[in-house]
Protein backbone atom coordinates (compact mmCIF):
# COMPACT_ATOMS: atom_id res chain seq x y z
CA UNK A 1 0.00 0.00 0.00
CA UNK A 2 1.55 3.58 -1.01
CA UNK A 3 0.39 6.79 1.37
CA UNK A 4 1.46 9.96 1.01
CA UNK A 5 2.64 11.71 4.38
CA UNK A 6 -0.06 12.94 6.01
CA UNK A 7 -1.46 9.39 5.50
CA UNK A 8 1.02 8.08 7.56
CA UNK A 9 0.80 10.53 10.33
CA UNK A 10 -2.74 9.87 10.25
CA UNK A 11 -2.42 6.00 10.18
CA UNK A 12 0.71 6.60 13.06
CA UNK A 13 -1.25 8.55 15.25
CA UNK A 14 -4.09 6.18 15.38
CA UNK A 15 -1.82 3.46 15.93
CA UNK A 16 -0.18 4.79 18.98
CA UNK A 17 -3.68 5.81 20.14
CA UNK A 18 -4.98 1.79 20.08
CA UNK A 19 -1.76 0.89 21.61
CA UNK A 20 -2.50 3.49 24.06
CA UNK A 21 -5.92 2.42 24.57
CA UNK A 22 -5.19 -1.37 25.00
CA UNK A 23 -2.30 -0.80 27.07
CA UNK A 24 -4.24 1.75 29.51
CA UNK A 25 -1.18 4.00 28.41
CA UNK A 26 -0.96 8.08 27.23
CA UNK A 27 1.93 8.85 24.86
CA UNK A 28 2.60 11.96 26.03
CA UNK A 29 4.79 14.21 24.43
CA UNK A 30 7.96 13.26 26.88
CA UNK A 31 6.65 9.65 26.47
CA UNK A 32 6.63 9.22 22.84
CA UNK A 33 10.21 11.22 22.90
CA UNK A 34 11.27 8.46 25.30
CA UNK A 35 9.75 5.24 22.98
CA UNK A 36 10.50 6.83 20.81
CA UNK A 37 14.93 7.13 21.57
CA UNK A 38 13.86 2.99 22.47
CA UNK A 39 12.96 2.13 19.31
CA UNK A 40 15.78 4.09 17.69
CA UNK A 41 18.33 2.02 20.10
CA UNK A 42 16.33 -1.16 18.91
CA UNK A 43 16.58 -0.18 15.15
CA UNK A 44 20.40 0.30 15.76
CA UNK A 45 21.09 -2.73 17.47
CA UNK A 46 19.66 -4.71 14.20
CA UNK A 47 21.51 -2.61 12.15
CA UNK A 48 24.57 -3.70 13.86
CA UNK A 49 24.23 -7.04 14.48
CA UNK A 50 23.85 -7.63 10.51
CA UNK A 51 26.99 -5.32 9.84
CA UNK A 52 29.03 -7.40 12.49
CA UNK A 53 27.16 -10.65 11.75
CA UNK A 54 26.52 -11.38 16.20
CA UNK A 55 23.16 -12.10 15.23
CA UNK A 56 21.14 -13.45 12.51
CA UNK A 57 17.69 -10.90 12.60
CA UNK A 58 15.17 -11.34 10.05
CA UNK A 59 14.28 -8.50 7.26
CA UNK A 60 11.00 -8.55 8.86
CA UNK A 61 12.32 -7.87 12.36
CA UNK A 62 14.23 -4.69 10.51
CA UNK A 63 11.04 -3.82 8.57
CA UNK A 64 8.71 -3.38 11.91
CA UNK A 65 11.47 -1.79 14.03
CA UNK A 66 11.82 1.23 10.82
CA UNK A 67 8.20 1.07 11.05
CA UNK A 68 8.06 1.68 14.90
CA UNK A 69 10.41 4.27 14.91
CA UNK A 70 8.35 6.25 11.77
CA UNK A 71 5.52 5.58 13.52
CA UNK A 72 6.29 7.42 16.91
CA UNK A 73 8.55 10.50 14.86
CA UNK A 74 4.94 10.80 13.22
CA UNK A 75 3.34 10.69 16.59
CA UNK A 76 5.89 12.93 18.41
CA UNK A 77 5.56 15.55 14.99
CA UNK A 78 1.66 15.68 16.27
CA UNK A 79 1.98 16.49 19.54
CA UNK A 80 3.51 19.21 18.63
CA UNK A 81 1.14 20.10 16.03
CA UNK A 82 3.70 19.84 12.86
CA UNK A 83 2.17 18.46 9.60
CA UNK A 84 4.79 16.65 8.23
CA UNK A 85 3.37 16.74 4.86
CA UNK A 86 3.88 20.18 4.85
CA UNK A 87 7.42 20.49 6.90
CA UNK A 88 8.97 17.93 4.56
CA UNK A 89 11.17 19.52 1.77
Amino acid sequence: MIMNMKECQIKSVEAVNAMDEKMKAKHDVDTTFVHLVEEVGELSRIIYNKKTKRFNNTKKELEEEFADTVALLMHLAALHDVDMEKSFV
